[in-house]
């Protein structure tokens, strides 16, 4: 299930990004009360982001890409006994 690993390094890293650049840097909060935000930040993002991926982001992904790139393993069979 890399969709699940993938959230799991992805939503904490933009959190923390987020996080710095929005409530830090912008708001001027104190950064002291950096990890009090980040796992605030983190707690609201995370359920969505991994939902999100596994139920639709990665689904149409495979669709999208299937239709794309057909793997007619047909025509890898014929060009195989061409080849031969």
């Amino acid at each position: 299930m890399r969709q699940g690993c993938t959230v799991g390094i992805m939503c904490p890293t933009m959190s923390l990004v987020a996080t710095i650049l929005f409530s830090i840097i912008l708001a001027g909060r104190p950064v002291a009360q950096l990890p009090a935000i980040w796992v605030g930040t983190l707690i609201k993002n995370f359920p969505i982001a991994f939902f999100l991926n596994v139920f639709a982001a990665a689904p149409l992904t495979r669709i999208v890409f299937g239709l794309i790139f057909d793997r007619n393993d047909t025509k890898t069979a014929e060009i195989a006994t061409e080849n031969n």
